[in-house]
């Protein structure tokens, strides 16, 4: 089989009411070269003044005459395509296109000459007029549009095939950014050897074509606009292609795009423009690249700035593929954005970023809604990476737009928390935002990561990224359940069903989980491994904790003991010291930050004493905690069964690499548990397909079309069309999975109308001019902020008739009403009639609530102990941001209950508090516009972010989360509650007070000192003060 081939390209043409392309020439350029390193053969090159109709048509003829029945012939064009269905040549005529351009006709007739065993056509034109588009409005009146297709089928047939840029009624586009048309580019890029399109090491044709068909559509739906392209004809069986490399022609027209493939070796890297301090930085902590990373670059342009969707076991190295990409971009000053999903996980990946990177001078920072955030430098700028959580990114770039402009890559951790239905509708919307700003030339590189997910169903396609899946794990897994009876049934390291006899299981005579739990993981520590095992709630991880402490004889875990934080400690707190005392640990929410971070580090640190933490299922998602094995008991929530996919998280904790050389897990199957359910759903299932939950009952639609709105570009008068509205929602991940099953659904006007009616009655948004909206100040902060419209109009209920500024206690208990709090789950003894009821409302008369507030606590409940738990929330709340120890707190608040356990929760409604504060205010601002307000709901929050009294704000503003509770509380208790204070402490009485080094002391008071240096520097006059 020879080759032979025609590639044209016209950017400039002869007439002067012909405009201008800019990729067309490339297009043709680069096909040439491509398949001219690929193939033996001397295709001919046309472009511009060489691409005339006489010689375009003088080589058609000339391919005629010299292939045979057998070759592979190769005919391309990309410029102008006309309204009458030519193909619009350099010395095209307007006023004459039927004579001075080539008719469809008049190619079918050459093409149909030319004898071949395989001929491809590509027209990467179209014959649709349009500003922007490859198209020439003629000024003849156009052809039906069914006749462009009848014209393409004259040229294809059996051994031929024909792939136009657009359907008829479309237009073809090119994007300067890339280069080319959108359909060459596609092209391209999976004749290089797109891993969609390689079968057995070759090309299969009929693969390139639907993906190349499905990829343009997907980029030019990313800019909302509708390119499908379209071919015709049929092959002989399944034809193949070797791959195409670019060679010597391609290096020559295009240097910049060849360059060596990365290697394992790192520093093959440098030809990515990746400074050797960073590889060597990278070096010291992995020895190279892995298959999931080499391919993330070769094949799927990580650091070519392409869009990515990684799904693939934990320990695999995914993170690093999103670092590959930042630390990239940070070479020519673009900034990333690593989106996480808890706190915990911005706080981990904070510490580690920090220690790899700012000897190099890379900045991260972090934003999560909390004092310490960074927020003045992402603002300004002033940074390489910043860590985010969804939400705090999503209030963010609403409130400043102008945020993303200064974004080259956004990576999205944990992107399987879409189908969360509490907060995967936050997460689609904000992708939905990003994507919306590539129409305004804002388009970063997105980058999301998973380690368990099912099928994707199109999210990559809707990311106008490509997928790149990985199941194999680097570290092998047994993975299996073990019974009642201690049989051990499980898939081997090949996945292989096998079963033995693993533990001889106690007799307690209370058919109780600890029977299997003690031996197994006895059985496991004697051979030398690390253990985590997961249970579904607090007391549980504290109970097992305790059981396997007494029973499991281990050596303390000193050095975890030693580093945990002092003083006003929580129940947990105190229990964690003894469980520590027989060398195991648990992890759950009532710890504190600090100590759920001893704990991480200590567990991963190699000659560690820790062989055991027990944990509920959030250690899971990210956190660094590596183990030879994994422990399961129990497969519930408090809302129903695991996903598949939570529990692969789980397990995937198990054997990580450089950890250990494989991973063991175990389900228990004790207490009535299904061993067969468990095996055939857990162990042998695989995970949840993705599927939008913004569609879904769960998601307060209300709520996200207000955030729509406040989202929008708006007009002069700061309104927005319903229709562009609609075409935001109708962009969105739900609306693009609805389509692929129903092409032609839509949400409909009506619906959004609705919700738009609604939302003006509760005076949100205001119609200006019949079909424009527009929000009002309170509707632009509920969606900026992402407040629940509910929560919304429960405060105005609750605020309009408080008529002077609310006090702090008023602030927190309104806050309580809120959806958002009504999400935040507390203790709550429901059968305490006489006591638990009555309690806090009493609590709360006498802490000089408004009246009318707490009157009006019962708004909204879903039954009639609303206002009583609500109640009991504003009492922990206060009684946190107190005096008042932690353990006494808890005592307090469980008095009625099973237990004192209860530091995560009175931390959770406090944090969740202080996110609400703004609102309240807000809304009394709203409501009450001549009544003056102070600094007192900033006071508020910092009091509830901290868990201090009002004595301490002023400190706490200034050192935030430097000091824990227990050394503010420790400087209350000696008489210092001021930066100036502290500043003017003996140094080494400080370091007493606050349980801290002397260093550490004085850091903090030269912090102090360069603050207030700043704050005297940052005042500069600009003119005297008058002298009269």
């Amino acid at each position: 089989m020879r080759f032979h081939g025609t590639f044209i390209g016209i950017d400039r043409y002869q007439a002067a009411d012909i405009g201008f392309l800019t990729s067309a020439v490339r297009d043709a350029t680069a096909l040439h070269a491509l398949f001219t390193d690929g193939f033996d053969g001397e295709p001919a090159l046309l472009t511009d003044a060489d691409a005339t109709r006489a010689k375009i048509v003088e080589e058609l003829r000339r391919l005629a005459a010299s292939s045979s029945d057998d070759d592979l012939v190769v005919v391309s064009f990309s410029g102008h395509g006309s309204t009458t269905h030519e193909l619009v040549p350099y010395d095209a005529d307007r006023a004459r296109l039927e004579e001075t351009g080539l008719p469809l006709e008049d190619l079918a007739e050459l093409l149909n000459q030319i004898p071949a065993a395989t001929l491809i056509c590509v027209l990467d034109c179209c014959f649709s007029g349009g500003f922007g588009a490859k198209a020439l409005t003629a000024p003849l009146h156009a052809r039906g549009l069914e006749s462009e297709l009848d014209l393409l089928e004259h040229i294809a047939g059996h051994g031929r095939i024909v792939l136009a840029a657009s359907a008829p009624n479309e237009r073809a586009y090119e994007d300067p950014g890339l280069g080319h048309g959108l359909l060459t580019y596609e092209l391209l890029t999976a004749l290089q050897g797109a891993p969609e399109v390689v079968s057995g090491g070759k090309i299969d044709v009929y693969k390139l074509l639907e993906h190349v068909t499905r990829r343009v559509v997907d980029a030019s739906s990313a800019v909302r606009k509708e390119q499908h392209p379209c071919f015709r004809g049929s092959l002989a069986g399944t034809p193949t292609w070797p791959i195409l490399t670019p060679g010597a022609r391609y290096a020559a027209a295009f240097p910049e795009f060849v360059r060596q493939p990365a290697t394992a070796d790192l520093d093959s890297l440098a030809s990515f423009g990746i400074p050797q301090v960073v590889l060597d930085t990278w070096g010291r902590s992995i020895a190279e690249l892995n298959a999931l990373q080499l391919a993330a670059i070769n094949d799927f342009g990580v650091l070519d700035g392409k869009n990515l969707l990684v799904t693939a076991p934990t320990s695999s190295g995914k993170t690093m593929v999103g670092e590959l990409a930042a630390l990239r971009g940070a070479v020519d000053h673009q900034r990333a954005l690593f989106l996480l999903p808890m706190r915990a996980l911005v706080d981990d990946k904070y510490a580690e970023f920090t220690r790899k990177y700012a000897d190099l001078g890379v900045v991260t920072i972090r934003s999560t809604g909390e004092i310490s955030d960074d927020n003045a430098a992402l603002m300004s700028g002033r940074y390489d990476i910043c860590l985010m959580t969804y939400e705090k990114f999503g209030s963010m770039i609403l409130a400043n737009p102008y945020l993303l402009r200064q974004v080259g890559t956004i990576v999205v951790d944990e992107v399987q928390m879409l189908v969360d239905p509490g907060r995967g509708a936050d997460l689609e919307f904000v992708l939905t935002l990003v994507k919306s700003r590539r129409a305004a030339g804002i388009n970063p590189q997105i980058i999301c990561l998973s380690a368990v997910i099912g099928d994707t169903g199109g999210l990559e396609r809707w990311l106008d990224g490509r997928q790149l899946r990985r199941e194999e794990r680097p570290v092998p897994l047994v993975e299996g359940v073990v019974d009642g009876t201690g049989q051990y049934r499980y898939l081997d390291e090949e996945g292989q069903p096998k079963a033995e006899k693993a533990i001889t299981p106690l007799w307690s005579g209370k058919n109780s989980s600890q029977d299997v739990v003690i031996p197994l993981v006895a059985k496991l520590v004697s051979e030398g491994k690390q253990v985590i095992v997961f249970r579904e709630t607090k007391g549980e991880t504290l109970g097992c904790a305790g059981y396997l402490s007494a029973q499991l004889g281990l050596p303390p875990a000193q050095a975890a003991l030693d580093a945990l934080p002092t003083g006003d400690l929580s129940t947990s707190s105190e229990r964690l010291h003894k469980t520590l005392a027989g060398g195991v640990g648990f992890h759950n929410a009532d710890l504190t930050r600090e100590e759920r971070l001893v704990l991480e580090e200590e567990f991963r640190r190699r000659d560690t004493e820790l062989r055991v933490l027990v944990a509920t299922t959030t250690l899971a998602m990210g956190v660094n905690t590596p183990a030879s094995a994994v422990v399961i008991v129990g497969l519930n929530h408090f809302s129903g069964p695991y996903t598949v996919a939570e529990y692969k998280n789980m397990v995937g904790r198990a054997g990580r690499l450089g950890y250990a050389e494989h991973g063991e897990s175990y389900i228990v199957g004790t207490r009535g548990l299904d061993v067969q359910r468990i095996w055939s759903r857990y162990v042998t299932g695989r995970p949840e397909d993705v599927k939008s939950v913004f569609l879904k009952d769960v998601t307060d639609h209300r709520t996200q079309v207000l955030r729509t709105l406040a989202a929008l570009q708006p007009g002069p008068d700061g309104s927005v069309e319903s229709d562009v509205l609609i075409s935001f929602l109708e962009s969105t991940f739900a609306a693009f999975q609805q389509r692929q099953a129903n092409p032609g659904w839509s949400w409909g006007k009506g619906r959004i109308l609705g919700i738009l009616s609604e939302l003006q009655q509760h005076q949100l948004i205001e119609i200006v001019d019949g079909g424009r909206y527009r929000p009002t100040d309170l509707g632009r902060f509920a969606g900026e902020g992402g407040v629940f419209v509910d929560s919304i109009i429960r405060l105005v209920e609750v605020l309009r008739h408080v008529t002077a500024q609310p006090n702090s206690t008023t602030l927190i208990t309104a806050a309580q009403v809120t959806k958002e709090l009504d999400d935040v789950h507390f203790p709550f003894h429901r059968k305490a009639r006489n006591t638990e009821h009555r309690r806090w409302p009493q609590e709360l008369m006498n802490q000089q609530v408004e009246p009318r507030v707490q009157n009006m606590l019962r708004i909204g409940g879903t039954d009639q102990l609303a206002s009583a738990v609500r109640a009991k929330k504003a009492m922990a709340c206060l009684l946190y941001a107190s005096s008042t120890p932690l353990g006494v707190v808890e005592q307090h608040l469980m008095q009625h209950n099973l237990g004192n356990e209860a530091a995560g929760a009175i931390r959770s409604v406090a944090g969740r508090t202080r996110d609400l504060v703004p609102a309240v205010m807000r809304v009394f601002t709203f409501l009450h516009p001549d009544v003056a307000t102070s600094s007192l709901a900033e006071r508020t929050m910092v009091r509830l972010e901290l868990g201090i009294p009002a004595e301490l704000v002023d400190l706490g503003m200034v050192l935030g989360a430097e000091l824990t509770r227990a050394q503010y509380l420790a400087l209350l208790g000696h008489g210092i509650t001021t930066p100036d204070e502290v500043e003017a402490s003996d140094v080494e009485s400080l370091a007493d007070h606050l349980n801290v080094s002397t260093a550490r002391a004085a850091e903090l008071q030269a912090f102090l000192h360069n603050r207030e240096r700043q704050s005297e520097e940052s005042f500069v006059p600009l003119l005297p003060p008058p002298t009269e």
